[in-house]
């Protein structure tokens, strides 16, 4: 009697010890829920919105970007916003500028490729080591352009000209030269393509 009274014994230890493993082994559901189901803080925007309804015109811009000096322009031109980071010719910035009446007289795609090519013509005759890398179509939201990727000694550039009548909006888009096509694809492009004009 007593080696059965000692085999159930044996039995109830083994019974409680597997029990205890086997639930300090399995956590329960709720234990990894608990790490899941925790309010995730909101990401901070990757843009930030440039909007004046005065002028009719918008367009989202690099959240790190911050507002420049709206200077050194000829008087013809009105900026309306620079945005950008750094200083100088080691800096990245994006200016949107107006010029009244300035434009062909055909609206046609053909005479606006044309203007592009007259402005690139005009540059190149001033700048040192001045490179067209293209000349090709833009897209905003509700309004189509043509832009201009150049580089020189100082700096690479998108240039997104859109015409209203004879007036031309266009973005003066900089960077060092040898971050053109990173900058370009990263930042420049997806601010022009977010431009509304009216």
């Amino acid at each position: 009697m007593i080696a059965a009274g000692v085999l159930i014994a044996i039995a109830i230890v083994l019974l409680a010890v597997s029990g205890a493993l086997s639930t300090s082994s399995h956590r329960s559901p709720n234990a990894n829920n608990s790490r899941l189901n925790k309010p995730k803080l909101p990401h901070a925007p990757t843009t930030k919105t440039f909007a004046d309804s005065k002028l009719g015109v918008s367009f989202a811009y690099p959240a790190s970007w911050i507002p420049h000096a709206l200077t050194g322009i000829p008087a013809a031109d009105f900026k309306v916003a620079d945005f950008g980071t750094g200083t100088g010719t080691a800096g990245t910035e994006c200016a949107l500028v107006i010029l009244r009446g300035g434009g062909p007289a055909s609206s046609s795609q053909q005479a606006q490729i044309a203007y592009v090519r007259a402005q690139a013509a005009n540059e190149a005759s001033r700048a040192k080591h001045y490179k067209v890398l293209a000349i090709e179509a833009e897209q905003g939201v509700n309004i189509a352009g043509v832009g201009l990727l150049s580089i020189d000694d100082a700096e690479g550039d998108h240039i997104a000209f859109f015409f209203r009548g004879r007036d031309i909006y266009f973005f003066v888009c900089t960077t060092p030269p040898g971050e053109l096509t990173q900058v370009d694809q990263q930042a420049f492009r997806p601010l022009i393509a977010s431009f509304r004009l009216g």
